[in-house]
């Protein structure tokens, strides 16, 4: 049987929406009569950016609501160190855009100064024992509020019917979303919500936060590489007990101080594969349209909404992502309902360096091109994979086979790095002709410098026939760069 391969490249993997992009629109005090009223406005609008420059320089210790439970030191990493960093930041010791998880010599210093103020001996940078009961000991506890018509996260609330079990938190000192917490100096806004299972209602289809909504967190953008595939917000759908749904459309609405052109490209994402890629971004709103996502009756669909930042963005800028309303989710038929607007958590854009965020490149290598119908263990594609300013753990890829061959004739799939396997065998390849290797529960680590990828296949089926296993796109590699814990562009 013959089989043909297409050869393509790596950061060549392209995408083939095209965007004319549109920038940011800051929205001015209402226009004065007369020079002198102009100025006097200047005069006003100066004098109360001091004043809350001024009010923000005062702030309370810093504290912590994150339970600690290890000494950290030079070369630590994880979530234990960026609730450390969140602290030496907003107490003034260390300065740094946002926590990188990565405990390195500048959080050392800035460590052994807040250790000096607090009259912790010895001052030397090593977050043990006694600075971790000094930092228990200040903890003040956030507040937690339920939904509208709630007074506890049991049952249902009598006021939008939905699920109290939904509660959201806001950061020690603060009791809404406004203005600054009294305690540690931040803002408010920071909040984190932690919503319920979802109900499925009788009819139609339920949009909601799903539980393991993506926190507050970075956007990675360096001058020559930035993050991809950064989820933002996750929702459930859920369709109604009566019968199934079909999604057609959905609306993300952008905001904070980032602008169209700062989006690459966004996705909407299921347990680890792209369902699909943006349609258009225009005017602050990110659209996908022409869906036919199939929710079956009483069943939810967890679909994860992530971007890829633009390489070069500013430092300190923030965004966040919303369903605004009802109307930002269209469906084949039938309505659709939810506790509107779902608001997504918080990104700021942060750069890094020494090292630089890692890049993955890709490149084809070629195989044989003909193969006996019926013989097994067959090399059927073969790439080429550099990974350069880190090592990357690689968490999914996707081939795609495409030909004249049955999809059915391909079977016991079998992927390789450098020789060894990793992930499960496939008995076969899906129906639409993907050859999906999900690696989360054991990534396979592609260190700096060059990784042999290897996919091998046992051929059945009637000779004649062609196929070929390709990579289609770039977002069709899912890698996580190991210093930052981020996945990486392709």
């Amino acid at each position: 049987m013959n089989r043909t391969l297409k050869k393509i490249s790596a950061i060549g993997l392209s995408v083939t929406t095209a965007v004319w992009l549109s920038g940011a629109v800051m929205i001015m005090p209402a226009l004065a009569t007369t020079t002198d009223d102009l100025q006097a406005q200047i005069t006003l609008l100066l004098a109360q950016i001091k004043t809350l420059q001024d009010q923000l320089k005062v702030q309370q210790p810093a504290t912590s609501s994150y339970n600690f439970t290890r000494s950290l030191t030079v070369g630590s990493k994880g979530e234990d160190v960026s609730a450390l960093q969140s602290i030496l930041i907003s107490a003034g010791y260390l300065k740094i855009d946002k926590p990188t998880a990565y405990f390195g010599s500048l959080t050392k210093a800035a460590l052994a100064k807040y250790q000096a103020a607090k009259s912790i001996s010895p001052a030397v940078g090593y977050f043990g024992p006694k600075t971790r009961a000094y930092v228990a000991s200040v903890t003040v506890a956030p507040i937690t509020t339920f939904p509208a018509g709630c007074t506890s996260a049991v049952g249902f609330s009598p006021t939008t019917g939905l699920s109290c079990a939904a509660t959201t938190t806001f950061p020690a000192g603060c009791t809404s979303a406004v203005g600054f917490s009294p305690t540690t100096g931040l803002s408010c806004a920071a909040t984190t919500t932690t919503p319920g299972a979802p109900v499925a209602p009788i009819s139609g289809l339920s949009v909601s936060l799903a539980a393991d909504n993506p926190a507050a967190g970075v956007l990675i953008s360096s001058v020559s590489s930035a993050a991809a595939r950064v989820p933002v917000l996750t929702l459930d759908f859920t369709a109604g007990t009566a019968g199934g749904m079909t999604i057609t459309g959905i609306k993300f609405h952008k905001s904070g101080v980032l602008s169209d052109s700062s989006i690459s490209s966004a996705y909407l994402v299921e347990s680890g594969k792209v369902l699909t890629q943006y349609s258009s971004l225009s005017g602050g709103v990110v659209n996908f349209d022409g869906l036919s996502l199939n929710v079956d009756a009483g069943k939810t669909r967890k679909i994860i909404f992530a971007i890829d930042p633009s390489t070069g963005l500013s430092a300190g800028n923030t965004v966040a992502f919303t369903l605004s309303s009802v109307s930002d989710v269209t469906v084949s038929s039938g309505a659709v309902s939810g506790s509107f607007p779902l608001n997504g958590n918080v990104f700021t854009v942060t750069s890094v360096t020494r090292p630089d965020i890692a890049a993955l490149e890709i490149v084809s290598s070629s195989v044989g091109n003909s193969v006996y119908a019926g013989t097994q263990n067959v090399l059927v594609s073969q790439w080429i994979a550099t990974a350069t300013n880190s090592p990357v753990n690689l968490t999914s890829v996707n081939f795609k086979v495409i030909g004249s061959a049955t999809k059915t004739d391909i079977k016991n799939v079998v992927l390789k790095i450098n020789g060894t396997q990793v992930g499960s065998t496939l008995t076969s390849v899906g129906s639409d002709g993907s050859a999906y290797f999900d690696l989360s529960a054991a990534p396979a680590k592609l260190n700096t410098g060059s990784s042999n990828i290897q996919v091998y296949a046992d051929i059945m089926g009637s000779p004649s026939f062609n196929f070929a296993l390709e990579l289609l796109n770039s977002y069709d590699v899912y890698a996580v760069d190991t210093q930052y814990n981020v996945p990486v562009g392709v």
